[in-house]
């Protein structure tokens, strides 16, 4: 009987290193599982900065199109955002997770167009950011000097 001790002395250290081996392989793959998770993270953000982008240069080209005429940038802006919102010398649209126009109270993002003044000449400053955390995806200055020629 003295044969079978030292064999199963193997066998329980087989099952160890058997353990061992899958622990280490659950350990790989939980890592590469993190790593795919923070890819598609990382790949969703940049999706917004580019919606935030496309429509901050949408804003610039309508406020650049008023050639400083206040009346002409109000026109643009109306007509390229039709659902968006006047308020004095702001102009604000609102989208949902999906980068459609909707209303203040289901949106995700929030477009802001400022104008201002600077040396005579007119400005606008446009802010794109989360409605969540209020965090800036896009930042955009745009000026146009009178009769039509932008910076």
């Amino acid at each position: 009987m003295r044969r079978f001790k030292p064999q199963k002395r193997r066998v329980n250290l087989f099952f160890i290193e058997l353990i061992v081996a899958i622990l280490f392989f659950m350990l790989c793959a939980t890592v590469c599982v993190l790593l795919f998770v923070r890819s598609h993270t990382i790949s969703a953000g940049a999706g917004d900065v580019n919606h935030a982008v496309l429509q901050a240069q949408t804003a610039a080209s309508a406020l650049r199109g008023g050639e400083g005429d206040p009346a002409k940038e109000q026109k643009n802006l109306k007509k390229v955002f039709p659902e968006g919102r006047q308020d004095g010398d702001s102009f604000t649209v609102w989208y949902d997770k999906d980068w459609k126009p909707c209303e203040a109270a289901a949106a995700s993002y929030r477009l802001t167009l400022r104008k201002t003044e600077k040396n005579s000449f007119p400005q606008g400053e446009i802010n794109v950011n989360t409605v969540k955390d209020g965090s800036v995806l896009y930042s955009l200055e745009v000026t146009t000097e009178k009769g039509g020629n932008a910076k």
